[in-house]
C-alpha cells in the first residue's frame, strides 16, 4: 500500500497490525526509515533596507520548512528601465549561512 502525507527529510518507525472482527492482533516488527530531501519553502521574510542611488541590501529568513540541508540561496533579479524594458537576469548564489546581501553598481535609473 501507499502511505500518502509524509513529511521530506523525517525520520520514520513503521509497523503493520490485522484486525478482524475479535480484534487487532500483535504488530509486526518495526521498520525504521527516512524520507528524502524535499524542495524548500520560499524564506520567510524578505526586507528590502539601506536603499541609495546604487545599491541595496536585502535581508531574509531563512525558510520555515527547509525539507533538508540547505546548501545555497539563489537570488535572481532583473533591471527594467524607464520604458519597462527588461534588461539582462542576473542569478547569484549565496551561501546558506548569509541571510543578508547587498546589491552594489546598481543604475539609479532602472
Amino acid at each position: 500500500g501507499m502511505l500518502p502525507g509524509l513529511e521530506p527529510f523525517s525520520h520514520y518507525t513503521l509497523n503493520v497490525r490485522v484486525v478482524n472482527g475479535k480484534g487487532e492482533g500483535p504488530a509486526s516488527p518495526d521498520r525504521v526509515f527516512t524520507t528524502p530531501e524535499g524542495v524548500p519553502s520560499a524564506p520567510s521574510s524578505l526586507k528590502i533596507v539601506n536603499p541609495t542611488l546604487d545599491s541595496l541590501t536585502l535581508e531574509w529568513d531563512p525558510p520555515s520548512r527547509p525539507n533538508g540541508i540547505l546548501t545555497e540561496y539563489t537570488l535572481k533579479y532583473q533591471p527594467i528601465n524607464s520604458t519597462h524594458e527588461l534588461g539582462p537576469l542576473v542569478d547569484l548564489k549565496i551561501p546558506a549561512n548569509k541571510t543578508r546581501w547587498t546589491l552594489k553598481n546598481l543604475n539609479f535609473s532602472t
